[in-house]
């Protein structure tokens, strides 16, 4: 594989968000080769799904979107994980619709 592991540049930007950058661990990349690592490892996301799955999904998120009163449905309970979380929004659907057609996961 061309330029850093992704899992070790993960590691680093763990280390970084819980404060060990800040107690004098040095991180092992450079900014351009953690850009270069996430790069990678989004490519490698969007690359998950075959051309009919993407579609399927695009259609299956279009048509969540349209229909109001969804939060009587079976499939509310999935897109909140039993309420834990806040369903996406028009808005939040639209952009990530966008970001999965163009196979852009940035």
């Amino acid at each position: 594989m061309d330029g850093p592991d992704p899992a070790l540049v993960l590691d680093d930007l763990h280390q970084a968000a819980i404060g060990g950058a800040t107690q004098g661990a040095r991180p092992r990349f450079n900014r351009t080769q953690w850009e270069e690592a996430i790069a990678v490892a989004k490519g490698a996301i969007a690359s998950l799904l075959s051309d009919r799955e993407l579609a399927t999904v695009l259609a299956a998120l279009r048509y969540w979107q349209r229909g109001p009163g969804v939060e009587t449905e079976p499939e509310w309970d999935i897109a909140t994980n039993g309420g834990a979380l806040k369903a996406l929004d028009h808005a939040e659907i639209d952009a990530l619709c966008q970001r999965l057609d163009g196979r852009s996961m940035e």
